[in-house]
């Protein structure tokens, strides 16, 4: 049974880095639009506190989002087998993919 077999519903590369990269955004948003003035307004986090804690979470998130993102099957565009999420998929909003079947390297950036 081939990899394909096993997993026959693989996503375009270019869905996948959307997907992330839009997941990203939003937690940055809550973060920063959200989470970190209300708790500053308030007063209820010193403000050194505040800023270690939101960097801290912020890496949480992201790397949380690359865990589950490896497990999500992408299609290489060499061969059309699968390929697996490779990086941290953070700044500077670099998406690697390699495909272990015929060793394609897929690189997305996305620039602004």
């Amino acid at each position: 049974m081939t990899s394909s077999e096993q997993q026959p519903f693989a996503i375009p590369a270019r869905l996948h880095v959307v997907v992330l990269f839009l997941i990203q955004f939003v937690v940055l948003l809550l973060l920063g639009g959200g989470a970190v003035p209300a708790l500053y307004e308030q007063r209820l986090v010193a403000t050194p506190l505040l800023v270690v804690g939101a960097i801290v979470v912020l890496g949480g998130a992201v790397a949380a989002v690359a865990e589950v993102a490896r497990l999500i099957p992408v299609r290489c565009k060499g061969c059309g087998d699968h390929a697996a999420f490779r990086g941290a998929a953070w700044w500077p909003f670099t998406y690697r993919y390699a495909c272990a079947r015929c060793g394609h390297a897929m690189r997305y950036d996305v620039v602004s």
